[in-house]
């Protein structure tokens, strides 16, 4: 052990820092864990009555909640044609009011945000709209640090070449729709390019509100 820590002294003279006192930096306090289990409390009759009652709203509201889903999927699909038509017609709008039979309405929004697009698809979307990709898809990166070993780590902060980048670094790359993609796609694209982009291409799901 004597020995190690004195290489270890002799590599940190050298290079003139301690890889230690470098990561010492860039490190998060930890909160302890605590090994006890969830205590079970020892209540009245009322009380387990209560959470017994509590259990069958959650139920129901998880029921409701996925009919909420099924039927709002099942009306934007019926309302989307409609919105379409009048963006043709109209130019672009994100939302639109849906009447029910109450004389009240309900608002369907469409938001700009879709699920991250595999940069893989690059050549699908250009074989359905050529050129016009780079209008309508920006290419997006992200770099991420993998771990390493204090060696690496030694290495990463001497010096990294290009060469190296792979080493240390993992790239996610993606395509990121647009602002023209959403306001343009039915008017730039037609019915054939429109519904090869679309699996490529998954908007989030619009909001539903019912006032």
């Amino acid at each position: 052990m004597a020995k190690v820590t004195a290489l270890k002294q002799k590599q940190e003279e050298k290079q003139g820092f301690s890889i230690d006192d470098v990561l010492s930096t860039a490190t998060q306090p930890k909160e302890a864990r605590s090994s006890s289990k969830t205590p079970v409390l020892t209540v009245p009759e009322d009380v387990m009555e209560k959470v017994a009652r509590l259990r069958e709203i959650r139920e129901e509201l998880d029921s409701l909640e996925s009919e909420w889903d099924l039927l709002s999927a099942d009306t934007v699909s019926l309302v989307e044609p409609l919105r379409a038509d009048i963006i043709r017609r109209q130019g672009y709008t994100s939302s639109v009011k849906v009447p029910d039979t109450n004389g009240l309405s309900a608002t369907i929004s469409w938001s700009a945000k879709y699920s991250a697009v595999d940069i893989s698809n690059a050549p699908a979307i250009e074989a359905v709209i050529g050129d016009r990709a780079s209008q309508f898809f920006s290419r997006e990166t992200k770099i991420t640090v993998k771990d390493v070993t204090e060696d690496a780590l030694r290495d990463l902060i001497q010096s990294v070449g290009p060469e190296r980048f792979a080493k240390f670094f993992t790239v996610e790359r993606w395509l990121s729709p647009t602002k023209r993609y959403t306001e343009e796609f039915y008017t730039a694209f037609n019915e054939k390019e429109r519904a090869a982009l679309a699996p490529i291409v998954r908007q989030y799901k619009p909001s539903v509100k019912v006032k």
